[in-house]
């Protein structure tokens, strides 16, 4: 026999899938229903121990063109990276940014709660010396939430963007269709700090001002976390991410930086002290997923080995003491970028040798966010009232 809530979420579900999303978002809210998946978006159901399984390698998308191997010998015939030059900005306050897997889309997040999505071509249309077209780069602005978006995260293969937010909620923006509102909200305890989806799509890996990770079924909204709480953190999470097959996720804190074994939500190894005792403010898997990238209130950026959870590289002379900024890999992962708090340039540094190779300057505000494109050399920073988007003066556009 069904019960009212069986009731509810069936009604939710077809006024959804019927394209009335406001109605849906009625009903749900006023019967404390969550709202389903659209069906076209919809995977089979499917217990996390089954779900959270290595991802076949022709099955990843946004596959870089290179990747980070510190073992083998530097490529021959690799090119210096060339210097990035602004071609694009506009006013923001913010410091959530992420590019689409295939790199033809953006978002950004604003402390009044705004997200914008850009066309990176429009963004990058000066880049090569040629007339702007005129057009605004600027293709949606989505204003659901009132308060600071903190994260935000790309679908791996479907035009579907969720974003992370101060007041504890995660929407998810189907950014193909009409509508200007998000089509469904799954709500946290706690502040949403980090978003990361799962390689296939199904899962969300989810840090917030809680001291455990969750890990919600984007079907259901189930959330998961660890199975001994021995294992988590002491303070709140400021970052969280996957490895590119799915195998292993990673947590960081004030008090560390831990991976995890994603079958099992067990954690394998915990890094204590490596950024001098310092707060950590981003973590960053390499592409495939034998480093992790991390920037801390220390004033380093360092190269992690996963496997032995040992430094193989740090990067200096970017001044991090008092701001929590972000860090990332360039799309071939030749180099390696965070900002400087003192000036507000950007610098990039050797990937393999951590020598410094150039610095972005034009932010009169600290750097609070940055992104780099996943296929080609095009980077976006966010800073106290600026975004920015920096290509080689010669940079090749997507067709």
């Amino acid at each position: 026999m069904s019960t009212a809530a069986d009731t509810y979420t069936l009604v939710v579900a077809q006024l959804l899938d019927d394209g009335f999303v406001g109605a849906a978002q009625a009903v749900a809210a006023a019967t404390h229903t969550p709202l389903p998946l659209p069906s076209h978006m919809r995977p089979p159901p499917r217990e996390l121990e089954r779900l959270l399984k290595l991802v076949p390698k022709d099955s990843r998308r946004g596959a870089r063109t290179a990747t980070l191997d510190l073992d083998a010998p530097t490529p021959d015939g690799a090119d210096a990276p060339q210097p990035l030059s602004p071609v694009w900005s506009s006013k923001h306050s913010g410091r959530a940014v992420s590019f689409s897997p295939d790199g033809r889309r953006a978002a950004v997040g604003a402390l009044d709660g705004a997200i914008k999505v850009l066309d990176v071509r429009a963004m990058m249309s000066t880049a090569r010396g040629g007339a702007a077209s005129g057009a605004s780069p600027i293709e949606r602005t989505y204003t659901d939430h009132s308060n600071a978006v903190n994260d935000l995260v790309w679908h791996p293969s479907s035009a579907l963007l969720v974003s992370a937010c101060e007041d504890g909620t995660m929407r998810f923006f189907e950014t193909e269709r009409q509508s200007m509102r998000a089509s469904r909200q799954c709500t946290d305890t706690h502040a949403v700090r980090s978003v990361s989806f799962h390689p296939q799509g199904d899962h969300l890996l989810v840090g917030t001002a809680h001291s455990a990770m969750h890990i919600y079924d984007v079907a259901s909204f189930r959330c998961y976390t660890a199975s001994r709480p021995n294992e988590n953190h002491t303070s709140s999470i400021t970052s969280a991410c996957w490895s590119s097959d799915g195998s292993l996720f990673a947590s960081c804190a004030a008090d560390s930086i831990k991976l995890w074994d994603a079958n099992s939500c067990r954690c394998v190894h915990t890094l204590e002290n490596h950024h001098s005792g310092q707060a950590v403010s981003a973590i960053r898997f390499s592409s495939n997923g034998r480093y992790l990238l991390s920037c801390g209130l220390d004033s380093r950026v360092c190269l992690f080995s996963v496997a032995n959870a040992k430094v193989v590289c740090t990067y200096e002379g970017a001044s991090q003491q008092t701001q929590p900024t972000s860090c990332c890999f360039s799309h071939n992962e030749a180099c390696v970028l965070s900002a400087d708090e003192t000036t507000n340039d950007v610098l990039a540094w050797n990937a393999r040798s951590g020598d410094l190779l150039y610095r972005c300057t034009g932010h009169t505000g600290s750097v609070t966010g940055m992104a780099h494109s996943p296929v080609e050399p095009a980077l976006l920073t966010l800073g106290d009232d600026t975004v920015r988007c920096w290509a080689p003066a010669d940079a090749h556009m997507l067709g």
